[in-house]
């Protein structure tokens, strides 16, 4: 008897610690901000691709072809002017001219269907988010929409959102562009002149690190500016829904000062 009312008690006590996680502020959750990379939410966010891997190995291939053009030219270029120019053989000139308009055309082309290429991806993975979010949001209960408020919501939906778009159509396959680019660029400078690389990464250890404190402080004001216009959007949208109680009580300059004052800051 004396173990199943030491039972009763945990499962008791377990439900009680669920039940005021279930009661934690929407709020606090939401201003509860992950500092740095977020393993989990970009985990989740690349799931979104599955779909889509067809059409993602164009965009990188695609990619590839932008890569490579961009990183071939300045040393076909210099190849041109030393052997076409310097030793005046016009001929190598005019083959060096050939070349590296055939690479800037496959890459101008390499880089306009990649970037076609995951519009499209990025446009349909927003439909499917913003498909579940209103499929989602039907079924939340009542408390939590007085607790929410539905400008905030209307903010997080729309503004969130294509923040993820810009991601996945920009960064998804950018990023991997840029880095190898980069990679590019150090071995075409290190076959070229040591040396001269040497120092040009003294330059780049600085731009590194004024690169990642200007992630931080970027970070930082990009939530602050995320969290204002979730508190212009909530309250932009219980003045347009509460407008006929505002003017029959005659909230109006009440109200405008509010939202100028402590709402709407620049």
């Amino acid at each position: 008897m004396a173990l199943l009312n030491r039972t009763k008690q945990q499962k008791q006590r377990s439900d009680d610690d669920e039940k005021n996680q279930k009661n934690l502020s929407i709020i606090e959750i939401e201003d509860d901000h992950k500092p740095g990379f977020d393993r989990d939410v970009t985990s989740r966010l690349f799931s979104y691709l599955r779909p889509h891997r067809k059409e993602l190995a164009v965009a990188i291939v695609m990619m590839l072809f932008s890569v490579i053009a961009n990183v071939a030219s300045p040393p076909l270029i210099g190849w041109a002017i030393d052997e076409g120019i310097s030793k005046r053989d016009s001929s190598v000139l005019f083959a060096g001219i050939a070349a590296f308009a055939a690479l800037q055309t496959l890459g101008f082309i390499g880089f306009r269907i990649q970037l076609g290429t995951m519009a499209v991806i990025g446009q349909t993975i927003i439909k499917t988010l913003r498909d579940q979010l209103f499929d989602h949001i039907q079924y939340l209960s009542i408390s939590f929409f007085a607790e929410y408020e539905v400008g905030r919501l209307l903010a997080r939906v729309i503004n969130d959102v294509n923040v993820v778009r810009e991601a996945v159509t920009f960064a998804a396959v950018g990023t991997i562009r840029e880095v190898l680019m980069l990679f590019g660029i150090i071995i075409s400078m290190l076959l070229i002149n040591v040396p001269l690389t040497a120092v040009a990464f003294t330059v780049l250890l600085v731009l590194m690190l004024i690169a990642n404190f200007w992630r931080i402080h970027a970070r930082s004001a990009y939530l602050r500016l995320s969290d204002a216009n979730a508190k212009v959007y909530a309250e932009l949208s219980e003045a347009f829904n509460g407008v006929r109680v505002t003017q029959a009580f005659a909230r109006q300059q009440r109200n405008y000062g509010r939202f100028e004052g402590s709402i709407n800051m620049a």
